[in-house]
Parts: structure tokens; sequence; C-alpha cells
């Protein structure tokens, strides 16, 4: 039997022959899995990663200036290959850039004494949308299912706020839709809000820009 929400029809036909005395009558429906992440998944991913209580921080005061770190267009999730057919680019690749990226400005921030940071992410943070193309229906190559892929943003992007609100007094979290991800993007961005809802030192802002 077909799992309820697991698959969408991909297409329906039915065919009509004979006379009014002796009718006959075929109809076929042809089903295809779903190439996405359903709400009820997400509503599971919110239950699973929403942790009943997150270490405290006293991050030791360095000054009164602001750092603002802008990550644009990691794309998650895609995979690339050279010339030769190598891999050059994956979700383990792109997670080393993502947290190599935090750690240096959390670097430079001791050395301007920043307590706040501001997080501007998101900007084509995924390669594409569930469905393997960009909000637009641009297909996409990606390196993972849709569902693993969104499992593993969301663990790397829970752990590069930890390393954040570590290190400063303050973190704003803004969330910036863009052209390949607006949906799934927002899903993850409402994801970490309800996550980090109870962190006083950090505060979000997800409404659209």
């Amino acid at each position: 039997s077909l799992k309820a929400g697991k698959f969408k029809i991909k297409s329906a036909k039915s065919s009509v022959w004979g006379n009014e005395d002796n009718m006959s009558i075929s109809s076929s429906i042809s089903y295809e899995p779903k190439n996405g992440v359903s709400f009820d998944e997400i509503v599971d991913m919110y239950t699973r990663l929403s942790p009943k209580n997150l270490t405290s921080y006293r991050p030791q005061k360095t000054g009164d200036r602001v750092i603002e770190m802008i990550p644009a267009d990691l794309h998650f999730n895609k995979i690339a290959f050279d010339e030769d057919g190598e891999e050059i680019y994956n979700t383990d690749i792109a997670s080393g850039v993502f947290i190599g990226y935090v750690e240096y400005m959390i670097a430079q921030a001791r050395n301007t004494k920043a307590n706040k940071c501001i997080f501007v992410w998101s900007n084509d943070f995924f390669n594409s949308e569930s469905n393997g193309t960009t909000t637009h229906g641009t297909p996409q190559r990606n390196d993972k299912t849709p569902e693993k892929a969104f499992e593993l943003a969301a663990e790397l992007m829970i752990t590069v706020i930890e390393m954040l609100r570590s290190n400063f007094e303050y973190v704003d979290v803004i969330y910036v839709p863009a052209n390949h991800d607006k949906s799934v993007s927002f899903n993850l961005a409402c994801l970490l809000q309800r996550y980090f809802e109870n962190c006083e030192s950090v505060s979000f802002d997800n409404s659209p820009t």
C-alpha cells in the first residue's frame, strides 16, 4: 500500500470503449515518490532538535563594538566535479568552508573587541529547494536527499550559533531569502528560532525582506 503523504500522482488516464449496452471502462493512475521535505517531517525535526536545556555561556566582556558576519552563496548540498570527474564541492566541503569562515570572523572580533555579532545568513544557503530546483524552477545537481540535507544543515547552523553565543554577549540572527532556496531556508530559520527560543542572548529576525 502507498504511505499517505509520501507519494504524488504522476499521471492518470481513463479509456472507454463499446456502446451503451456493452460499455467497458479502464482507468490507471501512476504514482511517484514526493521529492521533498513534508510538513510532518519539518514538525518532526522541530521536535527532535529542540533541546530541553542549553549550555549557559558567560562570554568575557571585551568592549561595545559590533561585528557583522554575512556568509553568502554557500549552496549547501551542491555537488560539483572538475573536468576529470573529481568531486570539488559537496556537503562536507561546504560545512568546512562555513565553519572556517565563522572561526576566522570570531578571531577578528577578538582583535576589535566586539561584544555583539549580527549574523546575516541564508543568501542561497541551500543549493535548491527540497524538490531539487531553485525557487523559480531551475534544476540543480545535489549531493544528498532533501531530508538528509535539511538535517545536516540544521546541525551545521546550530553549531555555528552555539559558537557565536559562546563568544559574544549578544547575537542577532537575520534571515535574508534568496533565489535558490526561499522556502526551505525559511523553514530552517523557523526551526532555529524555535531551538534557541529560551536563549536571551540570541535574537532572530525571520521577517521577509
